[in-house]
């Protein structure tokens, strides 16, 4: 028997925190972009340490329902046209994120302020690794995330996958109506390179605010200078793993918020 995929939303990881509450009120504008759900989804582990009668698991199930509730109605009073959908199951957190992964168009995590991905939990880490959707990763300062101001960066490299970066930079530029940022790292390129490099990925767009940032030092040390005003950082996951690379460096030494995308761009679903 075959299982039936899920529909696409913008998946949303509940826990009860602040900072769930946030991603879900980030992710509005991605659902309404692509005229899909927003599904808020809560995860009892199975495995925690607590008795296995049916008070406990009342008062469990009681905790996931006020978690969820809470983030639906943040969600709600934002007075944004987007579509809720809810979803409580008793699995670990990693599996069942996971498996949404696969038919969601984002996956959305919060993370508690300063909170660098060397101390979030293991439900992140995993999925920052290995989900099979972009995974908007929301840390760092709260107004910024929510709030008007700030811009959305992202960072050249040797790769291949610039200008897939670049352009979905562009895209969370044009839909949070923030400026953009293209940092270019002088060791990789240096004078003209540098400019041919962020005109091949972007092309005319007249219609966005845009400048390239020739950067001396890392990228990390950049975002970490700058932290107060970046809105989103777009990285993309081939590197993650690597000890050296920038796209780790990112994610372990900085605080910003994180858009990580792997797999096949084609399978974004935005309009």
């Amino acid at each position: 028997m075959h299982s039936v995929e899920a529909p696409p939303s913008v998946v949303v990881g509940i826990d009860g925190s602040a900072a769930a509450v946030g991603a879900a009120l980030w992710g509005v504008d991605e659902a309404i972009a692509r005229d899909i759900p927003l599904r808020l989804v809560y995860a009892i582990d199975p495995r925690e340490p607590v008795r296995r009668d049916a008070d406990s698991f009342a008062h469990r199930f009681a905790t996931a329902e006020i978690a969820v509730r809470s983030a639906f109605m943040a969600v709600e009073a934002s007075q944004q046209a987007v579509k809720i959908e809810i979803e409580i199951v008793h699995e670990h957190p990693v599996a069942t994120l996971m498996r949404a992964s696969r038919s969601a168009a984002m996956m959305c995590l919060g993370a508690a302020r300063h909170s660098r991905l060397k101390r979030l939990g293991s439900t992140a880490s995993a999925l920052s690794a290995s989900a099979h959707c972009p995974v908007a990763l929301l840390r760092g300062h709260d107004k910024v995330v929510r709030g008007g101001g700030g811009w959305i960066g992202v960072g050249l490299d040797r790769s291949s996958q610039n200008r897939v970066l670049v352009r979905r930079a562009m895209g969370e530029a044009r839909l949070r109506r923030a400026p953009l940022r293209i940092l270019i790292p002088r060791h990789l390129f240096d004078g003209p390179a540098a400019d041919a490099a962020a005109d091949s990925c972007i092309g005319p767009e007249p219609d966005l605010d845009f400048h390239s940032v020739p950067v001396r030092g890392s990228i990390a040390d950049y975002l970490n200078d700058h932290a107060q005003s970046v809105k989103l950082f777009v990285v993309g996951a081939d590197g993650l793993g690597q000890p050296d690379s920038a796209v780790q460096s990112v994610l372990y030494d900085t605080d910003c918020p994180l858009l990580i995308l792997r797999g096949d761009p084609a399978q974004d679903r935005r309009p």
